[in-house]
């Protein structure tokens, strides 16, 4: 350029002929790309970052084709699985599902590939050829390949499951959210120049269409990464006591909303509830997020009640509980008289993206939603249930001291 420094250009040459078709003359232009470099590189230093987070996490993380095929895998997938990286590469997950389990790893690549996500548990051939139970997750990315998270399902038992839910969760959220910012990050400059392109162009321009597409593509990718923020988001709870039973009736009309037409609400408060120091929109969102979940599960119609009590938390529950101290707590309990569940459904029903809906009819976040809501705002939620019984969840929040303030 005139100052003396060199910059990047981008080309356009065109060849102008007779009507003999004799060529003319040569015409071009040259357009300064400096900023479309710069987001060349900044998209390269953004996969620098991802690899990092994808190498760091401390589950097993895998990289799939809709059919299985691995094309990548992190040091803690190849220790899990007990292969190595070359051994992995360009392997097929269905060469190493026990055989009478092969049809359940081809529906869950299937969901996943159809619907967006899919969960499962899976028996694996570790590569010393003893057999491991996986608890798989599954999330389509916008190029069209699979996230696959795994891990052992024996960490799904007793305590460990608690902590080990407390952790995937956690990891889900920060590798969801690192995820939909790079993508964003990504997104922009594509978003922008595929714009400013097309304006460029006369309305009638064959090229306007392949801009419109890759317009309508990138949408949709920030339709998703708004679904990964979403289901990331933390924030932090209200440092104010409230009273427990006003968080319920503030929310009775979205509840009965929720749970439709057929479905009774019942709510019941003990006199002079303790005040707890929780965020209400957060206490609020999860209960209607188990009044939605509810619903479904009482399709002819049932009872939902939502019952709010003070409660003291013992030595005893509080060691078979690690991170719930002993003392005085209020509890949320919510019942429905729905199906029920089974046992494996109810050690996962917290889990992100675990649904047992058919696919496409729900992304599975609900009560991980719920579930996150009551943990950040430092509270405690569990489940009992039982086939043709209905279901029992309760949330404790430790008391707080002072006057609630009012809603």
């Amino acid at each position: 350029v005139a100052s003396g420094e060199y910059s990047w250009v981008s080309a356009v040459r065109k060849v102008l002929r007779d009507a003999d078709g004799s060529a003319v003359t040569l015409v071009g232009a040259l357009t300064l790309s400096n900023d479309v470099k710069m987001a060349a590189l900044d998209l390269k230093e953004s996969e620098s970052r991802l690899r990092a987070l994808f190498e760091g996490i401390s589950d097993g993380l895998a990289v799939l084709t809709p059919t299985g095929q691995v094309l990548e895998a992190n040091a803690q997938a190849c220790e899990f699985l007990g292969y190595g990286r070359a051994d992995l590469a360009e392997a097929s997950l269905l060469r190493i599902i026990v055989p009478n389990q092969v049809v359940d790893g081809l529906s869950l690549l299937g969901r996943a590939a159809g619907s967006g996500k899919a969960s499962g548990r899976i028996g694996i051939r570790h590569g010393d050829d003893t057999v491991i139970m996986a608890d798989i997750d599954m999330v389509r990315l916008p190029d069209g390949t699979l996230m696959c998270l795994m891990r052992d399902a024996s960490r799904a038992d007793g305590v460990k499951n608690r902590e080990a839910q407390d952790q995937v969760m956690e990891a889900l959220s920060r590798f969801s959210r690192a995820l939909a910012h790079e993508f964003n990050n990504a997104l922009t400059p594509v978003m922008g120049y595929a714009q400013l392109s097309e304006r460029a162009l006369a309305e009638d321009h064959e090229v306007r269409k392949y801009l419109r597409q890759i317009n309508n593509s990138a949408d949709r990718a920030a339709a998703l990464t708004a679904e990964l923020l979403t289901f990331a988001r933390r924030k932090q709870g209200s440092a104010d006591p409230v009273d427990p039973t006003q968080i319920v009736t503030g929310s009775e009309e979205l509840l009965r909303e929720a749970l439709g037409e057929n479905v009774e609400l019942v709510l019941k408060f003990v006199d002079d509830a303790w005040p707890t120091r929780v965020d209400p929109d957060h206490i609020q969102q999860a209960l209607v997020n188990m009044a939605e979940n509810s619903r479904e599960a009482m399709p002819f119609g049932g009872t939902f009640t939502v019952e709010v009590s003070n409660v003291y938390l013992d030595s005893e529950y509080s060691n078979a509980h690690p991170g719930i101290r002993s003392g005085d707590y209020v509890c949320f309990t919510v019942t429905d008289t729905g199906v029920g569940m089974t046992e494996d459904v109810r050690i996962h029903i917290f889990e992100p993206l675990f649904t047992t809906k058919e696919p496409g009819e729900g992304l599975g976040l609900g009560l991980s939603t719920a579930y996150g809501n009551v943990k950040q705002n430092g509270g405690h939620i569990e489940v009992t249930s039982r086939p043709r019984e209905g279901a029992t969840f309760r949330i404790y929040f430790p008391r707080a001291s002072g006057d609630p303030a009012a809603l």
